[in-house]
């Protein structure tokens, strides 16, 4: 996969051109050019609202908000991996319950959100310091999370399709309030990735898909570093078994369930195919959850799936410019509270309209 977006390349006429050409320009504007994406449903209209946006707020202030510092993401990183050891020792000596609980369910945002937006963002979208420096730290990301990057390579298929895609396919079999209630235990997050609440009769639409742009030497690399990790906290257990287990295990096991399915509640539980500016969840993000969830929700996350490769720390900035062209498009203003009752509570379906459920 090769990522060559510059943002002074970046014009509306090079869009118009694209789309009107091709249907995969889409991968021509973010930079993402890989033909091996395959997915049953409706290719997103990309071209609507990006053209709409340029058009109001100007092509040059887009190429200015997609200029990124390197050393603002160096110091994001350093900062979130000294997060990381501070909370895993702080964990590791509190003996209070009540102050335990926050700091493990901070630990687990950490490794299950900041850890996955930064991999995401600057490694796998904007690709900062070249494809093997973003591999490699990619990988290094990846580690804590238990998860491998090659496998999340996939996510173009997220950005490039409406429904079901092969990110989230598993969440459209999550169709009744149980199912989703009990995928904020680690318990019901293995029985989702392993199809075991797949409905007999549901259909398996990405079922025997694979990587193909993802080499096997590449896989093995990975492989290498995760062994590695594995036997680094093996090694500390058996020294240090207290410290590891409520200072990493533990937070990851009971508060990595819990934040993936708030994120997908936030981000995509309601969209409408039909209207190409209703890319995620509409919910004005406050300072206080932009920074929780590493500014990956809600305004911010329809913003990033027309613009992947703005960097995350200008979301906001994109926002205040953004947000009202968008609303002005048909849009539902949601709050927290409304996409949490209608997605746990009331069952509704997933990547779908609610207007005549709310």
């Amino acid at each position: 996969m090769v990522l060559n977006f510059s943002p002074l390349k970046f014009n509306k006429l090079s869009i118009q051109k694209n789309y009107s050409k091709n249907p995969k320009a889409w991968y021509q504007i973010s930079g993402i050019t890989n033909d091996n994406v395959q997915s049953p449903k409706v290719v997103w209209d990309i071209q609507t609202p990006v053209s709409v946006i340029s058009d109001k707020i100007g092509v040059k202030t887009i190429q200015e908000l997609h200029k990124g510092n390197i050393l603002i993401d160096f110091l994001i990183i350093v900062f979130a991996f000294a997060l990381f050891g501070l909370l895993w020792f702080s964990l590791a000596t509190i003996n209070n319950i009540f102050i335990w609980i926050p700091l493990a369910f901070l630990q687990g945002l950490v490794i299950s959100n900041l850890f996955f937006n930064l991999r995401h963002d600057i490694f796998t979208h904007r690709q900062v310091g070249g494809s093997k420096l973003s591999f490699l730290f990619g990988v290094m990301l990846s580690l804590p999370q238990m998860n491998t990057y090659t496998r999340f390579l996939r996510h173009e298929d997220h950005h490039k399709h409406v429904g079901y895609d092969l990110i989230e396919e598993h969440q459209a079999e999550l169709d009744k309030p149980w199912k989703r209630l009990l995928c904020l235990t680690y318990i019901g997050l293995i029985l989702l990735v392993t199809g075991k609440l797949r409905d007999k009769n549901a259909p398996q639409a990405n079922k025997g898909w694979e990587e193909p742009y993802v080499s096997k030497r590449a896989r093995k690399k990975e492989s290498i570093f995760h062994l590695f990790w594995i036997l680094i906290i093996a090694v500390a257990f058996l020294y240090w078994p207290h410290g590891v287990l409520t200072g990493y295990l533990l937070p990851f096991i009971i508060f990595t369930p819990v934040v993936y399915s708030l994120k997908f509640a936030l981000q995509h539980s309601e969209t409408d195919v039909t209207n190409p500016f209703h890319a995620s969840v509409f919910i004005r993000t406050n300072f206080i959850v932009r920074i929780l969830f590493y500014f990956s929700l809600g305004d911010l996350h329809i913003i990033h799936h027309f613009f992947p490769r703005l960097p995350s720390w200008k979301l906001p900035k994109a926002a205040r410019m953004m947000n009202g062209i968008i609303l002005s498009h048909n849009v539902p203003k949601r709050t927290i509270r409304e996409v949490l009752v209608g997605y746990y509570l009331k069952g509704h379906p997933y990547r779908e309209l609610w207007k005549d459920r709310m």
